[in-house]
């Protein structure tokens, strides 16, 4: 998703910093990078805040419609193999 080919997900010149570290991680980001605990904000940050030593590698949006009420559950798992559920809900207005 790196544009111009520059995801480096599994080594290739050893630029992966997964941990948010000073690095490389183009996860989605076009030209951008992802710096994502640095408190860097802007393009090609996919979060620009992290707790200290708790990095997201899995994010996964389930939404369910009914009636106008949109229930959306997100699932997010961290390196360090914690996961945790959120839930919220919003209602369709004119």
């Amino acid at each position: 998703c790196g544009g111009d080919g520059k995801d480096k997900l599994f080594g290739g010149e050893d630029d992966d910093r997964l941990d948010g570290g000073p690095g490389d991680d183009k996860l989605y980001g076009e030209d951008g990078t992802d710096n994502c605990c640095n408190g860097e904000s802007g393009p090609g940050c996919e979060g620009a805040s992290c707790e200290e030593g708790v990095v997201i590698y899995g994010l996964f949006d389930i939404q369910s419609v009914s009636v106008g009420i949109t229930t959306t559950v997100r699932i997010s798992e961290t390196v360090s193999g914690e996961t945790k559920v959120k839930a919220w809900h919003s209602e369709a207005g004119d």
